[in-house]
């Protein structure tokens, strides 16, 4: 029986962590993510010029969706006052994208019910799926290092 308990015991060594997994994660994603934009106080994302030459409107609208709520997030973390939303209107984005309204509802559109990679509420407001970040992140990653 005591050989069982130090078996338990060893496994969950190895299987339960001591760190804040869900933390580390998290500012992880944060140095990924200011690579390729940043955002203002005002919620104003500001993307990196490099990238934005290599990116298409749709993943312009994924990246401003993401730095949004990871600054909404850490806000939130920090337990600040949450001036910066992770929603995002489609005037916003065409703003920040620097595209027109119209061209902006088309891809929204795609992007939630094709792709569904964003979430829509009836206020005309989106927000990416956090789910989707890590592979977004990635394939910035790769567009990002190709032709560098």
């Amino acid at each position: 029986m005591e050989e069982k308990k130090e078996d338990l015991e060893q496994i969950e060594k190895q299987f339960i962590i001591g760190s804040d997994a869900e933390n580390e994660d998290f500012i992880n994603l944060m140095r990924r993510v200011i690579n390729y934009a940043k955002v203002d106080k005002n919620g104003y994302v500001i993307i990196n010029e490099v990238i934005n030459r290599k990116i298409t409107l749709q993943d312009k609208i994924l990246l401003i969706l993401t730095v949004r709520y990871l600054a909404s997030k850490l806000q939130e973390k920090l337990e600040k006052d949450i001036t910066i939303s992770a929603e995002v209107s489609a005037e916003e984005l065409a703003k920040m994208a620097k595209s027109t309204k119209n061209v902006m509802f088309a891809r929204v559109t795609e992007l939630k019910t094709a792709r569904k990679l964003i979430s829509g509420n009836t206020k005309g407001s989106y927000v990416i799926l956090d789910y989707h970040i890590k592979d977004f992140l990635n394939k910035l990653d790769n567009i990002s290092n190709k032709n560098t």
